[in-house]
């Protein structure tokens, strides 16, 4: 992909997503809503402690790459420790899953 342009496959990507929402919008009932939104969240979470855990292995066993780690280049740019910005990162990762839980919770 050139610096600028579109990939066609980020193209198809967007459009069947914009397709697929107005089509729940537009002819699903209002309580698919809530499947929906489920779903979207579940597919969130799993991508959010996929990378979390990809991110505690650069710390871990992948030490070579740790200049790709968000909580170093954090740590680096604000004179502190990775460890610092790890225990953060899992703090508000804890802090969303207990509210989204409470959020289930309460629908059900």
């Amino acid at each position: 992909m050139t610096h600028g342009r579109v990939s066609r496959a980020a193209f198809v990507v967007c459009s069947a997503s914009a397709v697929i929402a107005l089509g729940v919008v537009f002819f699903a009932p209002s309580s698919a809503y809530i499947y929906l939104a489920l779903l979207l969240g579940g597919f969130l979470f799993c991508s959010g402690l996929r990378d979390f855990i990809k991110l505690l292995a650069v710390h871990t066993w992948r030490r070579q790459d740790i200049e790709q780690s968000d909580a170093y280049l954090i740590a680096r740019s604000t004179g502190t420790f990775a460890t610092l910005w790890l225990l953060v990162i899992m703090l508000l990762g804890a802090i969303g899953i207990f509210l989204g839980f409470q959020s289930i919770v309460r629908l059900l």
